[in-house]
């Protein structure tokens, strides 16, 4: 599901993918159901 204003984004090597990562974990998707 992409949000406006996002973008696919190339990971080059295993460093960005970490970072990609741990973006993810760090930032969990807030539930709509309350």
């Amino acid at each position: 599901v992409w949000q406006e204003g996002s973008h696919a984004e190339l990971v080059w090597n295993e460093a960005v993918m970490r970072q990609k990562l741990d973006y993810i974990h760090h930032n969990p998707v807030k539930s709509l159901d309350p």
